[in-house]
């Protein structure tokens, strides 16, 4: 629980001579590391050196490859997020889909590059009420059946890698069934159509790919499944419409991935994620980098359609709602700009129909 880690936090001094006893002590209850942690409350930090909490938290994730899923604080948290939740770079953040309930506080502890927008997302809680918290354990319950099946099924294999799942999740995020300001909802629905102007409460920039309040937009497990299950995609020429990759690259690196529209669609859809790099030094403490990433979609003429290029935060994202052209292809390229060492990304993209997107969950 985010209570049980935030003691345990407390309690330890890291060195890499005690990594093994520190790893058998947290986890000793189930015999090894989780593949998903759910912290459904939003610590505030008044813990003794932040910092070091947060760090050692993004390097637990990152070193047993856990999904972890936190929730975005509420009102308490103001305009600056002050919980350890909010602000980890390795887990997942989660907001409530709500206007009223979805809070646009920025992380605030810790940052390589300057403040984060969160939270990564927005997800319809499993009881409507207004509190993240219960929107925590509804992506946890979703991420469990995809993780299940990629753990059971080989072509899948990849999307055990975090970083996969992780642009997995957000690729497939949704900008429908989030309510204007100006209506009211009822039991976690908008009570009345939005109006042209205000059908798309969510925007984004190239070096602000996340929207304020709401991430990458509204949790659609239908849409990630989709993804997942369109099957790893290899570096080149063989990928399709849609689907996912991971892969580790070095410092001016790239990759590509090219493919050929073939369907009508409504709107396009990118997520890459990676992970913020913390070391344990033979000394005591941690010490971090985040590696720095962009992606770029062009056309086959060469010419840029869309850019993600966020240099403080770990995840990009490029959201048409326009859809692209059928019939002709299209080259995503990923490129890490810089990075200490080899750096594993996890990059998942979708063309999308009206017909999937209308419901987060189901289609009658």
């Amino acid at each position: 629980t985010a209570s049980e880690m935030r003691w345990r936090l407390r309690k330890f001094v890291l060195v890499p001579q005690t990594v093994d006893f520190f790893v058998s002590d947290t986890f000793r209850e189930m015999g090894g590391a989780p593949q998903l942690w759910s912290m459904a409350h939003a610590q505030p930090t008044e813990v003794r050196d932040s910092t070091f909490s947060l760090r050692l938290a993004d390097w637990m994730f990152s070193r047993f490859n856990i999904l972890a899923v936190s929730p975005q604080p509420g009102s308490h948290a103001g305009d600056q997020n002050y919980t350890l939740s909010g602000n980890y770079y390795n887990s997942i953040v989660v907001g409530k889909k709500s206007y009223v309930g979805s809070y646009a506080a920025q992380s605030s502890i810790d940052n390589a590059e300057g403040p984060r927008h969160k939270p990564d997302i927005v997800v319809a809680a499993s009881n409507l009420t207004e509190a993240s918290s219960w929107s925590v354990p509804t992506l946890v319950a979703a991420a469990s059946a995809m993780l299940g099946l990629a753990y059971e099924e080989p072509l899948l294999a990849g999307a055990t890698y975090v970083e996969a799942m992780k642009a997995i999740i957000l690729a497939g995020a949704g900008k429908d069934h989030l309510c204007p300001e100006s209506i009211t909802e009822t039991e976690g629905l908008c009570n009345a159509l939005p109006s042209d102007a205000e059908q798309w409460p969510w925007s984004n920039s190239e070096s602000a790919p996340l929207d304020p309040r709401y991430g990458v937009g509204l949790f659609n497990y239908r849409n990630s499944l989709d993804i997942l299950t369109a099957g790893l995609s290899g570096d080149g020429d063989r990928a399709g419409e849609v689907g996912w990759d991971t892969r580790e690259l070095s410092q001016g690196q790239s990759a590509s991935y090219t493919f050929t529209v073939d369907s009508h669609h409504d709107s396009f859809s990118l997520a890459l994620a990676w992970h913020r790099q913390i070391t344990v030094q033979h000394g005591g403490g941690l010490s971090s980098e985040l590696p720095d990433f962009k992606v770029e979609l062009r056309d086959d003429a060469g010419t840029l359609v869309a850019r993600s290029d966020d240099p403080g935060n770990n995840i990009e994202h490029i959201y048409l709602p326009e859809g692209l052209a059928v019939g002709e292809a299209y080259t995503i390229t990923v490129t890490l700009k810089s990075a200490g060492e080899p750096t594993r990304y996890g990059m998942a993209w979708q063309t999308r129909d009206d017909e999937l997107r209308n419901s987060p969950w189901y289609s009658e």
